[in-house]
């Protein structure tokens, strides 16, 4: 068995890699997956199994309760660094108590904000039952006539900071993940100084075409001006975890979703 309940809603559940995570028994997104099979987005897992080292700097924007947050936690050990962003008050707590229960808290930095083009305060809107789907930006009358199921929607107001507030931080950043259900863009729009001073070696993202909106044209463009000016490539991964690299005009065109783009930079 690879999850039990074990009281105050809580699921407690152990990976294939060797981690345990609680997870709100109420959630419909990431629970029941982990609860099942033990792992959640196999493709991005194993991708990072084979790309995160001891000492890496990484960062996971988007944490959820740790996924995988912990899962870079075991990988960089010390004197690695993993620095999380979970918005969610609610869900910030599993984040936290996850990051305890798998000892990677003396590297692990947890922050309780989103993660945006600026310092100040926005609007976080929380879907209750799909707790993995809670965006700064609103959603909309697509988003309910996919998730049917998740009626109640809760606005809060959140703290939020951009990425370049790291500019001086550290000498390089190994790799950050964002999955922030379709505010790529102001991440991306954050951490403009970090590119610039090529501090960033890679970045693995979602592409959410629903819950971006008008918003992905604007995306393809800076991607197409990483392209042109930073030399980027663009891959997605394979089943195995292994990047293909590709067309990034064609991917965004052509696909509504991508769970993972990875795009990398020419210098290490």
């Amino acid at each position: 068995m690879n999850s039990v309940y074990v009281g105050n809603g809580k699921v407690l559940s152990s990976t294939v890699w060797g981690g345990r995570l609680l997870a709100p028994g109420f959630d419909l997104s990431i629970m029941p997956v982990l609860a099942t099979h033990g792992v959640f987005e196999i493709q991005l897992t194993k991708y990072l199994i084979n790309t995160v080292k001891p000492g890496n700097v990484v960062f996971d924007i988007g944490a959820n309760i740790g996924y995988f947050t912990v899962l870079m936690g075991l990988l960089v050990q010390r004197p690695g660094r993993v620095v999380a962003y979970e918005p969610s008050p609610g869900i910030f707590n599993f984040l936290w108590d996850n990051i305890f229960i798998n000892y990677t808290n003396e590297h692990t930095t947890v922050v309780n904000a989103a993660v945006h083009d600026h310092v100040g305060e926005v609007s976080l809107f929380q879907t209750n039952k799909f707790t993995g789907n809670s965006s700064v930006l609103e959603p909309d009358e697509q988003y309910f006539s996919y998730f049917r199921h998740d009626e109640e929607v809760t606005q809060i107001k959140i703290p939020c900071e951009p990425l370049d507030n790291y500019l001086h931080s550290f000498e390089k950043i190994d790799l950050i993940k964002i999955d922030v259900e379709g505010a790529e863009l102001h991440v991306l729009n954050g951490m403009t100084n970090l590119l610039h001073n090529r501090k960033v070696t890679q970045v693995v993202f979602e592409f959410n075409k629903m819950r971006m909106g008008d918003q992905w044209r604007a995306l393809l463009d800076k991607l197409l001006y990483y392209r042109d000016v930073y030399k980027v490539t663009f891959h997605i991964l394979n089943n195995e975890g292994q990047p293909i690299i590709c067309d990034i005009v064609d991917l965004l065109q052509q696909n509504s979703i991508v769970e993972n783009i990875v795009m990398m930079f020419p210098y290490a």
